[in-house]
């Protein structure tokens, strides 16, 4: 993830996944099935919404010097 927000949203919406598994309320299956819908839907946020929501908004990407 390239948003700190987005990778944040991603690991509040791992906690149920690993409660469930925790608490023995989900398999290994469909735990895994539910980590790779919400990585899907962020990576769909990141490459599709944000740009967009940019784009929309003009605001001029911030470049970081490494």
């Amino acid at each position: 993830m390239k948003h700190r927000g987005v990778a944040l949203v991603g690991l509040l919406g791992m906690v149920p996944i690993a409660l469930g598994l925790v608490r023995n309320s989900l398999t290994l299956s469909a735990a895994a099935t539910r980590a790779l819908v919400l990585l899907v839907i962020l990576w769909v946020i990141e490459a599709v919404v944000l740009p967009l929501g940019q784009m929309a908004l003009h605001t001029p990407k911030r470049r970081e010097s490494d």
